[in-house]
């Protein structure tokens, strides 16, 4: 259980840095090892971030990152899977690693997670300056 608290507390840290540095990254909050992060169209409005959510999560799994999400995703471009999560209201990328995780395993998992976020942001930021 000392690890849970040690090793989320450092978790925690690197998810407070990328809500920090991050537009699309709302609050993040947790306990130990359950942890989440919220995504968002911006900080000001807090609108949930569902495409920005698909493409994390996407790009998560396709890099060796299992997260766990709100619903799965394996196509960001379906529009019926883009609606589920819409009406779900769930914006909320958890994670839950095992008690045993190492700070090594946590620094190479936050690094695919914010390749994945900053890809995010900016594919989201594109296409809200095209619609605008």
């Amino acid at each position: 259980m000392e690890n849970a608290r040690v090793v989320g507390g450092y978790m925690m840290g690197k998810l407070k840095r990328m809500q920090d540095t991050y537009e699309i990254v709302g609050e993040v909050r947790g306990l130990g090892l359950c942890l989440g992060l919220e995504m968002v169209t911006d900080k000001q409005s807090r609108n949930p971030n569902f495409q920005g959510i698909a493409m994390v999560t996407q790009y998560c799994y396709e890099n060796g990152l299992w997260l766990q999400t709100p619903v799965p995703v394996t196509d960001i471009n379906d529009p019926l899977q883009q609606k589920f999560m819409e009406i779900s209201g769930l914006q909320t990328l958890r994670f839950m690693p095992p008690i045993t995780v190492t700070t090594e395993q946590v620094d190479e998992a936050m690094e695919i997670l914010e390749a994945g976020i900053k890809i995010a942001e900016e594919k989201t930021a594109q296409a809200v300056a095209v619609a605008g």
